[in-house]
This record gives C-alpha cells, structure tokens and sequence, in this order.
C-alpha cells in the first residue's frame, strides 16, 4: 500500500539485506540457518580429492562443550593474537586478517561487530568483501569443519572464540571452496579485504629508501605483510623463519643503543607469524636475545619493545632485508577508509579479452595486439614535490580466476604498455600508428598473478594504456585502476566514442563521372538486366558473381536489392544499380586490404580494422555483436558475410538519420546502433 505525506509519495523503505531476512525468519521460525549455497559437506573443503578422514560439521556452542565454556564471537574485541592458522595451506589469507586486525575501522568494515551466540543468534553471520569495486556481502552459516571435537583450520589461542575461523569460511565460500584458498599471494587478501591499493617489492632489489618507505606506510595505516620464497610446502630454516610463508609486519621502530664505543642508531621491525606458536625468528633482536641487555627494561616498555611467546618477534631492519624477499603494503584509498590520511585520484575501469576481436596478445603480435581494449589516460599535473613530473600507478586485475579453479581455471599471464598520445591520431588507436610508434613505459614483465602494478613518474599529458595477455586468443574479464598524486581522468577508448560514430553520409559515387567507366558498367547492366532493364536478387547474384569472381549468397544479394530499390519495384534500375556498385567496390577494398593471403576471408580480430577503413567507429559492445553474427567457427568473416554486416550498419545509420532530421529519434546514435545490433 502507498503512502502519502504532504501531497508527495513517502519514500519506501530499504529492502532488508540477505543477512537480515534471513536471520529474521529463522529467529522467528526458532531455527538455526543451514546455508544450502556453502553446505556442510566435503565438497565446501575440497574440489579436487577426497579428505583422507571425516569431517565433523560443528555448530561453536557444540565444540564449546568439550571445553565447558560458552562460544563467543569476539573474546577481547578482536586481535591479531586471535588468527593462528590450521591444516590449510591458506597463510596469504591469515597474515591479511591479522594485518586487518590492527586496525579496528577496517576490521569493522569486513567483519561487522554486532554479532554474537547470544542476543539475535539464529547461527548465520555475515561479512563484507570488496570484488572489483563494490562491497559484497557473504551470509555463512556457522557449521564449522572439526575433526575429534576439534578446528581443523583457523582457530583461536582461545578455544571459545570464532571470529576468525567464520570469517575463513565466508572467505572461501566468496571463492568457491576451502582448498580454493590453498596457495595464494598477500596481496590478493588484502585487496579484498580493503579495496586499497597494493604493491609488492622484491627485497633483492629493494629501493635505497624502503625503510622510509616502510615508516611512511605505517604512519598512514597501511597493512604490510612479508615472505620468503620456497616451495608449496612450508620449511622450518635454522634461522626459526619459514620459508613458504606469510608473516605481517606490525611495528618499527628507529632507537639509539648507548655503549662505551659509541651512540648507534638502528631500526627495528616487528613480525608476527600467523601460526602464533613459538616458531619465531632466532637471530640477533628475538626474544629473550643478549641484545636487549643494551635497553633498560622500563625504557623497552615505554616504547612498546616487548616480546611475547606468541609468534610475534623483533628483528634488526638489515637481517629482515636479508633473510625475506618480499614485502607487500596495502595502501588504504578512500574506498577502505572512512577519513583517509590523504587521497588518490581514482580512476577504475572494466573491460575483456575476447577471442576473436579484442584478445590480441602481447606486442610481439604486430598483426593483432593492437585489437586489445585501449584506455586513455590524462595526467592533468605534475606532483606537489616535483613541478614536471606525475606520479600515479597502474593496476591490472583479471577477475574471478580462483573462483573457478574447480573446473580447471588459473590465472593468466598478463601486462600492459603505455603509448603518449600524439595530437595526429584519434582512438581508439589503429594499427599503424603501433607499427610506427614504441611504447614510453611497460609494466616490469608479464606474470600469471591476478594482479600486475607498477608505479610510473611520467611527464603530465595523454597516454593510452593496452593491457594484454601473454598469448592471442586468451579470454578474460579484467579491470584497470588508475591512482595518481594529482588530478587525473581515464576512460575507455574504445566505448567513448561520440555520438557520430559512423559517417553521417557516404557518397561514394564521383561527383564527376568518368565516362568510359560510366558507359561500360551502363552496357554491363544492360547485358545482365534483360529486356525489362531491371536486376531482380537473382539476376543481381549472377551479375555480381560475374564481375567480382566471388560468390554471393542469395540472401545477400536479396539484402542488397532490398536496401538500393528506392522506388519499392523489388528490383534496381540502373542508377540504382550503380549506386551499389560504388559502395561494393569502397567495400572491395577494405576488405581486400585485410584479406592478405587472398582466401576470401578475413581473421574476425581484422573486421573492426576493415570498418574502420569505411569509417565505423564502433564500441566494443557493438564489435562483439557483429562478430558474434557474422563470423564462422574458424572466427573468420567471409567476403559475403563482410558484405550484409557494412549493409547492415549503413541501413542502420540511415535510418537513425532519417529519425534524427525528423526529431523522432529518442536515442543517441550509439544506443540506437547498441540495440538495433542484438538481434
């Protein structure tokens, strides 16, 4: 029923998210919710072999019994002292909830508060993951996998306590299983944890200035983690690091040791092993080491250096840089956090690789990588502290690949290049201007991540970026993100055509004509038409046949006859006639300038260059309708099929105008084409 306040209609009122109608009904219905998306089954743990013991599903107040106690969500609001990681192999994912841990805004954000095994529990629980710019909500029910009364993943150093193996669960059900989460990068958690801005550096080529790097990071609340490299399986070194393995970087800390030979300043940084046991660092600065002697213990309480048995351990910045070899930082945007420190300009972008037309591979591919999707980017001005230069980063991100890793899928190899923008070329950019120009800058190298970055300082102006996949004829969806220091706009070139994105006339009858051509295809026409001196479908398909020694089919030939009869005769007088032959033969060499071997056909990924010869400048939305009608098994577009597609668009177009001149056309050129090329 409507309602109505001060002669306006009220508002209605926000729909209930998933989690709120659902924990709704089951209170009200005095049950607890089984989520029949994620059920309790082995086929949630595993896609790939079966466990080699049984799974006990577990609700906490059930594993709670064994231990007397009452389950809680949280025992102490919350901590990176809560996260120790169980029998999967899924380290990248419990160092990033550790790091979200220490900042409670963004742990809020993933894993909301008010929720308990009290007021309101009807078993489901929700939590929040970032995918590709937008916040998605993942209901679970709080059945937990156990074997003999026990967690098998993650767990809490206090057995009451389950926020965090509920959030594990909501994570793997967001990509599809627990053994999805098996084997991954920080940087991919902590995207999805955050929305933010991820780099990643190698420490055997670390940057002079990593340590203020490092420093200036934590000062902006950035999440950091580390590792060292090794095999899939995790080794124990002499040293007490593993190999393998996330740890989270969760202080530093710059002091001065006073001793009979000098003052020194060295710089110390604190690590937590996610496992949270006693496997720790055992070098110079680990707990309980000589090397604390040289602070008065007050001294070290006041600065916060204390040590624990809890995983976490301190280590001199000179040894970290020598036994890790990567460090990632989650730069928070304004997108993770509620009052940013500073803001980036953002810029985020949507696109695919498609087989066919728009999967061009690397630029090693002259004769395709220019088909990839192109992005243009303006950097309006320099940096505050630099007055030539602008800094800003690329992301590159496909989607959804470990999602469907149950049915085969992996990520990837991908990359991209940065072309300037000349003020001779218009986009999207056509292939000689690739065979005629180099790049200005590149991502480092092509890599099968889910993510490639890399930060550029570049003089401010227009550039095109073209992300691409190692190999042609690779297909995935993908976005780009684009932050900058300073003012900056990106955009598709290949949907932001304007609203004339096709010729508004084509006239390709010589305002002249030349005679001897006019009078031998007069005679021509004359010999075929017979003595009604009209070419029906069929005398045309024989005509046509004749002249160009290439085979139209009839319903073709019917388009043809149907789109040039001006007087609605269903045949063509001769002017007619010749008006089509002006536009075969404009369509004859754009066609044959891309059919180079000369077969008949041409590669699906050459039609958007051959209309572009004719002057269609179209979307990819719109090239992938063409394609997807016109092209054969092979992706090849034959020289009958090229014909009805430039048919097709000319009618369309004409038919827009018709409207526009009129004043009865409701839609934009490009929507009308968008519409009228579905079907």
């Amino acid at each position: 029923m409507q309602t109505w306040h001060r002669g306006e209609m009220a508002e209605p009122a926000p729909s209930p998210s998933k989690y709120e109608a659902l924990s709704r009904e089951h209170l009200k219905r005095r049950t607890l919710f089984e989520d029949p998306e994620f059920p309790a089954s082995d086929r949630s743990v595993y896609f790939s072999r079966v466990p080699g013991y049984r799974f006990d599903w577990m609700r906490p107040h059930e594993i709670c019994k064994n231990w007397g106690r009452r389950p809680q969500f949280y025992a102490d609001n919350g901590s990176r002292f809560d996260l120790n990681q169980g029998e999967l192999g899924d380290c990248w994912v419990v160092a990033s909830a550790a790091a979200l841990a220490e900042d409670r805004s963004l742990l809020c954000r993933v894993v909301p508060p008010d929720q308990s095994f009290t007021d309101g529990y009807a078993g489901i629980f929700r939590f929040q993951f970032w995918r590709y710019g937008i916040w998605e909500e993942v209901v679970v029910d709080d059945r937990l996998p156990t074997y003999r009364g026990r967690l098998m993943f993650v767990h809490s150093n206090d057995p009451s306590e389950f926020w965090g193996a509920l959030l594990e669960k909501a994570y793997a059900k967001f990509q599809g299983s627990y053994e999805a989460l098996k084997g991954g990068r920080n940087a991919d958690a902590l995207t999805d944890f955050t929305g933010g801005l991820v780099e990643e550096y190698d420490l055997m080529q670390a940057p002079r200035h990593l340590v203020n790097l490092l420093f200036k990071a934590m000062d902006r609340s950035s999440l950091i983690t580390c590792s060292i490299h090794g095999t899939s399986d995790d080794v124990i070194l002499p040293s007490g690091l593993a190999t393998a393995h996330a740890y989270s970087i969760t202080d530093l800390k710059q002091i001065r040791l006073i001793s009979d030979v000098g003052d020194e300043n060295i710089t110390l940084i604190r690590i937590r092993n996610p496992w949270g046991t006693h496997i720790e660092w055992k070098g110079p600065w680990s707990d309980r080491s000589p090397e604390w002697t040289s602070i008065p213990p007050e001294d070290r309480a006041e600065m916060g250096l204390i040590h624990r048995d809890d995983g976490e351990f301190w280590m001199e910045f000179n040894d970290f840089v020598k036994h890790f070899n990567e460090v990632t930082i989650c730069n928070l945007t304004a997108d993770s956090l509620s009052d940013p420190p500073r803001s980036w300009s953002t810029n985020v972008l949507h696109s695919r690789w498609r087989k066919g037309f728009s999967a061009g591979g690397r630029p090693k591919y002259r004769d395709t990588s220019w088909t990839n999707p192109q992005f243009v980017l303006e950097v309006r001005d320099s940096d505050e502290d630099d007055d030539k230069l602008a800094s800003f980063v690329i992301e590159l991100m496909q989607k959804d690949r470990r999602r469907m890793r149950h049915i085969g899928y992996d990520n990837i190899t991908q990359g991209f290049v940065i072309y300037e923008l000349t003020k001779d070329y218009h986009v999207p950019l056509p292939k000689h201007f690739f065979d005629n120009n180099q790049w200005v800058a590149s991502c480092d190298y092509y890599i099968n991540q889910r993510s490639v970055i890399k930060r550029f300082k570049l003089v401010p102006g227009r550039y095109v970026v073209v992300p691409s996949t190692w190999e042609p004829e690779e297909e995935a969806d993908f976005m780009l993100r684009v932050f900058s220091e300073s003012e900056s706009v990106a955009e598709s070139a290949d949907d932001g055509a304007g609203p004339d994105i096709l010729p508004a006339t084509v006239s390709p009858t010589p305002s002249v004509p030349d005679r001897p051509v006019d009078e031998a295809l007069r005679k021509f026409f004359y010999d075929k038409s017979g003595e009604d001196m009209q070419l029906n479908a069929w005398e045309l398909h024989n005509a046509m046949t004749k002249i160009l020694q290439q085979q139209f089919s009839i319903d073709t030939c019917k388009s043809m006859v149907a789109f040039f009869d001006r007087d609605n005769t269903g045949n063509l007088g001769y002017y007619e006639f010749r008006l089509l032959w002006s536009y075969v033969k404009l369509w004859k060499t754009a066609f044959g300038e891309k059919d180079h071997n000369k077969t008949g056909s041409i590669p699906s990924y050459q039609l958007k260059a051959a209309l572009q010869g004719l002057g269609y400048h179209l979307t990819s939305d719109m090239l992938s309708s063409l394609i997807f009608r016109y092209a054969d098994r092979k992706w090849e577009v034959s020289w009958d099929d090229f014909v009805h597609c430039a048919l097709r668009l000319q009618f369309l177009n004409n038919s827009y105008k018709k409207h526009q001149m009129e004043d009865r056309a409701i839609f934009s050129l490009s929507e009308f084409l968008s519409e009228s090329l579905k079907v």
